[in-house]
């Protein structure tokens, strides 16, 4: 039987995501059944949703809200030059494609704790301003930091990196904590030998 698909308003409904990423989709409506759950349409995990999701995740960037909660970004995801003036959470969300946050700015606390970066991930250029963390979080294609500046605390502890990681000429004006896992053999870690510790 086929998974139903609607965007009706249902009154009363509450998506089927964990609990804890409700505040994420609170006044989403009802978008599709799938494996026996309803879901809004940034909770839903299926790839076939991007045209309806491009327009929520805008919605929320326009409203400078950034809470991301357990979302599923289902194809290749573009934050370029994207300023989140606000506190940033993206705990647990899913990009099952690329993410590029090339030359971003957060502003604001940043919280990508056990994110799943399925494919490449980028953040060359970006500046975090406050604190941000990746505890948990599996890299499990190539990761790039690149000149990027973190001005507040930083923390990669117990994340995963499956294929090639870079940080040359990134900038660290605070602690940073670096306790991480290789998930395989043909992790790279090279260019990490060039970390710039220094006041920015």
């Amino acid at each position: 039987m086929p998974d139903s698909l609607t965007s009706e308003p249902e009154s009363g409904f509450v998506c089927d995501c964990k609990e804890w990423m409700r505040s994420a989709c609170a006044n989403e409506p009802f978008y599709r059944e799938y494996e026996g759950y309803r879901y809004c349409v940034l909770h839903l995990p299926c790839q076939d949703k991007s045209p309806d999701f491009g327009g929520a995740v805008q919605q929320r960037i326009d409203a400078n809200d950034f809470n991301f909660r357990g979302v599923w970004f289902p194809t290749s995801t573009s934050f370029q030059d994207c300023t989140f003036g606000t506190d940033a959470n993206f705990t647990s969300a899913v990009f099952n494609d690329m993410v590029d946050f090339s030359r971003s700015v957060f502003a604001g606390v940043s919280n990508f704790d056990d994110v799943a970066f399925k494919k490449a991930s980028t953040f060359s250029q970006v500046t975090f301003k406050q604190s941000t963390s990746f505890q948990g979080a599996k890299f499990l294609g190539y990761a790039h930091f690149g000149r990027a500046k973190f001005e507040g605390q930083a923390c990669f502890s117990i994340s995963q990196f499956s294929e090639s990681v870079i940080f040359l000429h990134t900038a660290f004006n605070e602690q940073v904590d670096f306790f991480w896992r290789k998930d395989r053999r043909n992790c790279s870690f090279s260019v990490c030998e060039v970390f710039e510790h220094r006041k920015l």
